[in-house]
């Protein structure tokens, strides 16, 4: 059971990424942020079977803002840096459930943290606020192609923190094996460098 709630919430967190850059590219289209908080409520589910508190109160908290986010604060750098650290970290944590490792609640240590980044300070549009959203020029190619390549740029930069964190959790495991080594903990370094080969990998401009 385990396995197949893996998998179909890493197939949801996939779709929600794939939704967001497209998104990113054209936000006349909020049919996409519409699918990405549909594939994150089933992502939401997958963590509730789980029975993972903790990640069901991030993908909560992401869904708020997906639900009422503000266009040009969600254009932002830092938020959309933000939020895909906050959406690959959920990705990576499922993997490393998926795989029993030690570092998955690492990972959601950084989730934690990068949520609380992408919340600060925004505004959420409550319902019922007729506050008009802007839409951004889409028959500009180089405003297009600049979206895209700051998307691509945050997934990158997304995937080597989350990656980064879990190393530093393997090597502090390492360490606390050869002080104690009936302590198990050389299992669970294996583990963590296992998965450092087997990383997230969105397609071409996957956020």
């Amino acid at each position: 059971m385990l396995t197949a709630v893996v998998t179909a919430g890493l197939d949801n967190i996939q779709k929600t990424k794939n939704a967001i850059i497209e998104f990113i590219k054209d936000s006349s289209h909020s049919e996409n942020i519409d699918y990405s908080i549909a594939m994150m409520e089933e992502a939401r589910g997958a963590m509730q079977l789980l029975d993972e508190p903790r990640a069901v109160s991030v993908v909560d908290g992401l869904l708020t803002y997906l639900k009422g986010y503000d266009i040009v604060e969600f254009m932002e750098a830092s938020r959309l840096d933000a939020l895909s650290q906050v959406v690959v970290s959920l990705e990576y944590y499922l993997e490393a459930l998926g795989e029993h490792r030690s570092d998955a609640e690492s990972i959601l240590d950084l989730a934690d943290a990068q949520l609380k980044e992408l919340l600060a300070n925004v505004h959420i549009k409550q319902e019922g606020d007729e506050t008009q959203m802007l839409v951004l020029v889409e028959d500009d190619n180089e405003t297009m192609a600049g979206a895209e390549q700051a998307a691509a740029e945050a997934t990158a930069e997304a995937e080597a923190k989350v990656k980064a964190e879990a190393k530093v959790k393997a090597e502090a495991a390492a360490e606390a094996d050869v002080e104690n080594p009936g302590g198990g903990a050389a299992g669970r370094a294996e583990d963590a460098g296992a998965q450092r080969g087997h990383g997230y990998h969105g397609d071409a401009g996957g956020a």
